[in-house]
């Protein structure tokens, strides 16, 4: 049975110390350097890789785009772009003084196994409004720069490559990018400078963490459910579990219309069903977290705010002492 939950429920702050938050701007700043980085490796590979397999010099340029698109490398770019997020995440949690799985909100969710399971369907809500958002965008901006690359490799997928590709653009970004964005940055910042600055900049952070303009307006909206999300349960649980839910079940449903061919009005009474079902389990969810409290009402109350205060208390007890005021 649901408990009754708090009007707020903010991820509470490590008690006694100065929230600085200098070292969420050098994560972002080596976060970028790190995926910097790596695109350079990856395209230096690919160049040396075309001109082993007798690629001419002067073709070099007009041929990385089209084996950018080859299932293996675009593969290998969802595993190496997304997932310098999570080391950067986990790099900077492991130097923290407050234990790693603390400092990333990798803590037990407290509420129900349904409830987390309309978070996560209801996510899909906010993602279709967002998808409509970016599409808004590209009518208004015709010239609008869009990633063809990844339109060319999924184009070129076939089935078996089809469902690695659902796996790993759920799994990947799923983890990396949450770790990153709602457990480390935006838990800073909510204990910083309050919620709502906390996630409305992260949510434009994780958008721009996107490139396209298109796919950072979608992204900067989905952002914020999964920040609200993260910030109402004290834990990234949910939102990672949201977040493999929306990029595995779009492209699964991708799949299904490449290979099975459906009809548009079949393609259309599907979305139309999905968009409403998961409308209802958004807004019900939502009206979950936020309703005020009743304690008369329930047995177990106040499920969400004990959460958010035994995470305080734990990553309390377990800073070691001669770093307790200086850094959290």
């Amino acid at each position: 049975m649901m408990d009754d939950q708090p009007a707020e429920t903010p991820m509470a702050p490590v008690p006694e110390t100065s929230h600085r938050v200098w070292t969420v701007f050098a994560t972002i700043g080596a976060t970028l350097a790190l995926v910097l980085f790596s695109q350079i490796a990856l395209g230096i590979g690919a160049v040396i890789w075309l001109i082993s397999n007798g690629t001419p010099l002067d073709k070099i340029a007009t041929a990385i785009q089209p084996f950018l698109a080859t299932p293996s490398m675009f593969i290998l770019l969802i595993i190496v772009g997304p997932g310098t997020f999570g080391l950067a995440a986990a790099f900077a949690a492991w130097f923290s003084p407050v234990p790693w799985s603390l400092r990333l909100r990798f803590v037990p969710v407290k509420q129900p196994l349904w409830f987390c399971a309309l978070l996560i369907f209801g996510s899909l809500f906010p993602t279709a409004i967002g998808i409509g958002m970016a599409e808004g965008l590209v009518k208004l901006w015709p010239n609008i720069p869009i990633d063809t690359t990844a339109g060319e490799a999924i184009q070129n997928l076939t089935f078996g490559w089809w469902i690695l590709f659902v796996i790993v653009i759920g799994l990947i970004p799923g983890f990396a990018e949450e770790m990153l964005f709602r457990g480390y940055i935006q838990s800073r910042f909510v204990s910083r400078f309050g919620p709502i600055t906390g996630i409305g900049v992260t949510s434009i952070l994780f958008g721009l963490a996107h490139v396209m303009p298109a796919a950072v307006v979608m992204a900067t909206f989905i952002g914020l459910y999964l920040g609200i999300v993260a910030w109402k349960t004290g834990s990234i649980w949910p939102t990672i579990g949201a977040h493999i839910f929306i990029n595995s079940s779009i492209n699964l449903y991708r799949m299904v219309i490449k290979f099975a061919e459906l009809s548009e009005s079949i393609q259309q009474s599907v979305m139309i069903a999905t968009v409403s079902l998961s409308a209802i389990c958004c807004l019900a969810a939502l009206w979950m977290l936020f309703r005020p409290t009743r304690r008369s009402v329930s047995p177990t109350t106040d499920v969400l705010k004990r959460n958010e205060v035994n995470v305080n208390q734990e990553i309390k007890t377990q800073i070691p002492q001669p770093f307790v005021r200086c850094d959290n």
